[in-house]
């Protein structure tokens, strides 16, 4: 019986290394948080190369990404993330201000995250943010349409 035990948890911990491995390689932002967002489960290293921030601000804060957001973008992803990511509807693009001034596009997509019994481990904050060219030319368009049916 012991020794089954044991297999159980070498398997969990090799699990779980590959998914470390998996996530701190990847170049995209990877993010799980409780259902009310005041819980920080997981981000990803490269948390702190896109946006500049240490990933140990979000763990003792976890809406403080929130305060990055360009203010021309924040109320409206804010209001996408408390609303939308629940039920998988959220693909938000959107700018980014870094500590040292400069601006990051994040095309920011959640899925809804998993159910174990009753308790809601993740559903709809789980998700990924990356930024680059696609985003950059995305968020650009869509904010040109935007204008064009809003002009100010």
């Amino acid at each position: 019986m012991l020794t089954k035990i044991q297999r159980g948890d070498e398997a969990l911990r090799g699990s779980e290394e590959r998914f470390r491995q998996v996530a701190e390689n990847i170049r995209e932002v990877f993010w799980m948080t409780n259902v009310t967002k005041n819980e920080m489960i997981y981000i990803s290293s490269a948390y702190e190369e896109i946006w500049g921030r240490p990933v140990g601000d979000l763990y003792a804060e976890p809406r403080s990404w929130l305060a990055a957001i360009h203010h021309e973008d924040r109320d409206r992803v804010t209001r996408a993330a408390m609303t939308r990511q629940a039920t998988g509807e959220y693909d938000e693009q959107y700018r980014i201000v870094r500590p040292d001034g400069s601006i990051r596009w994040i095309r920011g997509p959640g899925v809804p995250g998993a159910r174990r019994g009753r308790q809601d481990l993740s559903p709809g904050r789980l998700g990924r943010g990356h930024h680059g060219t696609a985003a950059r030319r995305d968020g650009v368009a869509r904010q040109r349409r935007a204008v064009a049916v809003h002009p100010r």
